[in-house]
């Protein structure tokens, strides 16, 4: 699986998380409010990116990481 597509850990999280993938890219990620979609954080990220969100307001939050060729969400 980590092959395929990148991973979010944890997940669900209490602030902080990882991003893990297994290709070379650096990939772009962004994170909406699924509430009303409003944008949290926009950002490069690569393999083993922590990602420190402790200062948002709980809640559903869509992640998306696009590199070249993909896009995935969670």
């Amino acid at each position: 699986l980590l092959n395929e597509v990148p991973v979010l850990y944890p997940n669900p999280t209490r602030g902080t998380f990882q991003v893990y993938y297994n290709f070379n890219a650096v990939m772009q990620m962004t994170i909406r409010s699924a509430a009303d979609g409003r944008l949290i954080l926009a950002r490069s990220v690569s393999d083993n990116s922590l990602i420190e969100l402790s200062d948002i307001a709980a809640g559903t939050y869509i992640v998306e990481l696009t590199d070249t060729f993909n896009v995935y969400q969670t």
